[in-house]
């Protein structure tokens, strides 16, 4: 990436509870951080880290730094490389024992990208593993996003293979990086699992039609809420009720993207207000067409936002 510099690890200062002093030219990207514990994100930079004089040791690597709410989150980063495919993971290793909903990194674009696209247009599927301190089993969450155009805006070169990776070069001397792509099975697919919903209840579902026609089916969104059953004089164990507080049809065709409009009905404008403006739910995607019709869920996160 040309004009691009690092980050030492004296300048970052991992342990210090201070803002670190990273150059301005070793930004590579931002970071936001939800929390139910705040009523505001945490939000931030990610910095390049010298390489092999990090924490890692290691040739790639990067610094993260959010705050918000007097709160200053520092993290290190490790970038390995998959020798056969050229796609690279990032780990962030004994974070913070605090709950968040969404993480969002946004690598900084353009034509002196650090990362680059996969060399053919179609779905793609960015992974995750996250293990949590309880130690329950790992969650193992995914988002989805299309490439729609071909490079500088051209057509398409042609359908993606099933690990498509990039050359060095590809992104002006940098990393290679590649995808796979999303699950043929699900003719439609959630591209966030952060669904934006207006005040009064108006929820924005993004969602992606792989299939080879038109998709069609309804959406039916569910919240679980505890109870005592048979009273809590018996002694009896709480148990979960689920209630559907959402549902519409959709239509997208083939290959298409599109934002379908959800509104709560009184229960589920109840419980988000309840929340914070912050509610977890299942959104379960009953896809009619193309056959064979087919039902999948999806945990998603609900979070209010002012109008405009």
């Amino acid at each position: 990436m040309e004009g691009l510099v690092d980050c030492s690890e004296a300048e970052f200062g991992l342990a210090s509870a201070q803002m670190g002093m990273c150059p301005n030219a070793s930004n590579i990207g931002t970071a936001e951080f939800d929390t139910p514990l705040l009523s505001k994100p945490l939000d931030g930079h990610m910095y390049m880290a010298t390489p092999n004089a990090n924490p890692f040791g290691t040739p790639l690597a990067l610094y993260l730094e959010a705050q918000g709410s007097g709160l200053l989150v520092k993290l290190a980063g490790q970038l390995t490389q998959n020798p056969a495919t050229g796609q690279l993971m990032l780990t962030f290793e004994d974070l913070p024992q605090l709950s968040f909903g969404d993480i969002r990194l946004a690598f900084i674009g353009g034509q002196f990208s650090l990362l680059a696209n996969p060399p053919a247009c179609g779905l793609f599927t960015a992974t995750s593993d996250l293990a949590p301190w309880s130690a329950g089993p790992d969650v193992t969450p995914s988002s989805l996003f299309q490439i729609a155009p071909g490079a500088g805006g051209g057509a398409c070169p042609g359908p993606p293979s099933a690990a498509s990776s990039l050359s060095p070069d590809a992104a002006s001397g940098s990393a290679p990086v590649s995808t796979r792509p999303a699950d043929a099975t699900d003719h439609v697919a959630l591209i966030s699992t952060r669904i934006v919903t207006a005040r009064g209840g108006d929820a924005a579902v993004e969602l992606a039609c792989a299939g080879a026609g038109t998709c069609r089916g309804k959406l039916r969104l569910t919240v679980g809420t505890r109870g005592a059953k048979g009273g809590k004089k018996h002694g009896h164990a709480s148990h979960v009720k689920t209630m559907t507080i959402g549902t519409v049809s959709f239509s997208i065709p083939a290959g298409k993207t599109a934002t379908v409009r959800l509104v709560l009905d009184a229960t589920g404008k109840a419980l988000l207000s309840a929340a914070h403006g912050r509610l977890g739910a299942i959104l379960t995607v009953l896809e009619s067409s193309p056959t064979p019709s087919q039902a999948h869920t999806d945990s998603v996160h609900l979070v209010q936002v002012k109008a405009a």
